[in-house]
């Protein structure tokens, strides 16, 4: 199970009230460590969450879903 978000990638996210599957990045240099989470879905802002006992990642994303 990948849950590293070092080299970004599409992750399924705890938010603290729910699952969000977007975009993540780490950024560097931040303790506790902080990532930003970004939607392909321009409407939407990204959302900048705090790693902690409340947020955690619990697996990149590693297949897709389309409509037919």
């Amino acid at each position: 199970l990948d849950v590293d978000p070092r080299q970004g990638g599409i992750f399924a996210v705890w938010d603290g009230s729910g699952v969000i599957v977007k975009q993540v990045e780490l950024l560097r240099g931040q303790d506790p460590p902080r990532i930003i989470c970004k939607s392909r879905n321009p409407s939407y802002a990204p959302i900048e969450l705090t790693i902690d006992g409340n947020v955690h990642v619990i697996g990149r994303i590693s297949a897709k879903i389309a409509r037919m």
